[in-house]
């Protein structure tokens, strides 16, 4: 499995299921497309869709767990 197929699918799950933590990514990108990323490459995938804008870290209550969710924006330099 390529980074980039990470990446799309990563955003692909967000953009599908909403508002979800860093260790749900990954359960769903293999109740989805039957593929077994590891929590790290998930956790890499949403660095990179962090930094080209495309999801944003989201408040929560837990302590130790990231929540992420899809970040609109009004131009076209978000993922398709």
């Amino acid at each position: 499995m390529t980074p980039f197929n990470i990446i799309t699918l990563t955003y692909q799950v967000i953009k599908d299921h909403g508002q979800l933590m860093t260790f749900q990514v990954p359960y769903y990108i293999q109740q989805d497309y039957g593929l077994k990323p590891t929590t790290a490459q998930c956790r890499y995938a949403l660095k990179k869709l962090k930094d080209e804008g495309s999801v944003e870290n989201v408040k929560t209550s837990y302590k130790k767990q990231l929540c992420w969710k899809r970040r609109l924006m009004n131009d076209h330099t978000t993922r398709a």
